[in-house]
């Protein structure tokens, strides 16, 4: 079996060593020598992932407290007893995994993928390869300030649609990663003076030590294969558009994905695919519900937001948020329960 794989970010490049790894040949394409996007330095673990951190030597310091702000008001605090969030060097997770990948045999390209076919063929790009629809603009800067090293703080700007992020960027709580992405901001240049402002704000003085800016497809369909190729991660639509996360999504479906091609090639794989990366859909489908009807309705869903359980901020830290999951917690919070039916009504609108 030979296997194709177009993009090698955390989705492609985790596929290619998991193949790889188990005898698969595997032709691996990127255009850059080494990654450099921007944005995604948080990973959720899982037993898997935390492998993955572990041999790529990519750890910089872990979350375990959260503070979420409403429009710029704190309304919750969740601490977590156990390693939730890492915070990573995406560079050197993402340029190790191709380097093991290429060790247990894969052979990687650096150029563009012209449309090559293998046995199989995937298609992990980003939205630099499509057009944009459906993708939110976001800048973050490294910088030089103190802040506690285990906390993460997220602001939920409802009437902007978007959020701003900050949490460690190293275990001694010297240096801080400060960002953010709003729909109401569809260039680059007025995302970046908006995380400019707020990390005056917040922060006081700082030094910059890096800043990037890049498009996140937050609201993307979800595609598990196009007619000619698998798709994964942000390429499949695989990203929770309420937390913008992407890193845990790609590794995971490229994990299942994987396990499809080993197990059932040539027969079902899309089949077992689809099967092995439910529940990741399920996720993915909340957060859209959830953000269709925020945006839907700024005003309630700001109220909303603001007086949301700390057990559903706790799911939330977790990635662990499904419509199963509300429900259960709609039993214990009379309100939340009032919302779901409007969270669903609004999505299919």
């Amino acid at each position: 079996m030979r296997v194709v794989v177009a993009g090698g970010g955390v989705a492609g490049s985790s596929l290619a060593l998991q193949l790889a790894s188990q005898g698969v040949e595997v032709d691996l394409y990127d255009r850059m020598m080494s990654y450099g996007k921007a944005c995604g330095d948080a990973l959720t673990l899982r037993p898997g992932i935390e492998k993955l951190v572990e041999e790529t030597e990519s750890y910089r310091g872990e979350v375990g407290r959260y503070t979420v702000r409403v429009e710029g008001r704190e309304v919750a605090y969740v601490g977590l007893g156990r390693r939730n969030w890492v915070i990573i060097d995406k560079r050197r997770l993402v340029d190790g995994l191709r380097g093991i990948a290429e060790a247990e045999g894969a052979r990687i390209h650096y150029r563009p993928w012209a449309g090559e076919k293998g046995d199989i063929t995937v298609d992990a790009r980003g939205p630099y390869a499509w057009r944009l629809r459906g993708s939110v603009m976001v800048y973050r800067i490294i910088a030089r300030a103190e802040w506690e090293r285990d906390h993460a703080l997220l602001d939920f700007r409802v009437s902007s649609r978007g959020f701003y992020w900050v949490f460690p960027a190293d275990p001694e709580g010297k240096m801080v990663n400060i960002g953010g992405g709003f729909e109401e901001y569809p260039k680059l240049g007025q995302v970046k003076a908006s995380v400019f402002r707020y990390a005056r704000e917040l922060l006081g003085g700082f030094e910059v030590l890096d800043e990037r800016g890049a498009p996140v497809t937050v609201k993307g369909p979800i595609l598990l294969h196009d007619g000619e190729a698998y798709r994964v991660g942000e390429a499949a639509g695989l990203v929770v558009s309420t937390a913008g996360e992407g890193n845990r999504p790609a590794i995971l479906s490229a994990e299942a994905l994987a396990g499809a091609i080993l197990s059932r090639w040539p027969g079902d794989v899309l089949g077992e695919y689809r099967r092995r990366v439910s529940g990741l859909i399920a996720e993915v489908r909340a957060s859209r519900m959830l953000l269709s009807f925020v945006e839907s309705r700024p005003r309630e869903g700001a109220k909303i937001m603001a007086s949301l359980p700390t057990a559903f901020w706790r799911d939330y830290f977790q990635s662990r948020v499904t419509l199963s999951r509300l429900a259960l917690q709609g039993l214990r919070s009379p309100r939340l329960l009032g919302v779901l039916p409007r969270v669903l009504l609004a999505s299919r609108s």
